[in-house]
């Protein structure tokens, strides 16, 4: 299988610093650590009630 490269997609890159206040790597692990939060007390209120 041959695989070819788009040169313009491999150029791409994109500015994030707004969706972490430009706080950098602090910022995403901050976000990460919310929506870990959230998803833990999310999971626990709704245990037992959705099935396998």
């Amino acid at each position: 299988m041959s695989v070819t490269e788009d040169r313009a997609l491999a150029d791409a890159s994109w500015d994030l610093q707004p969706l972490v206040d430009g706080r950098g790597a602090p910022g995403v692990e901050e976000l990460l650590g919310a929506a870990r939060e959230r998803a833990e007390a999310f999971a626990a209120e709704h245990r037992g009630r959705v099935a396998d």
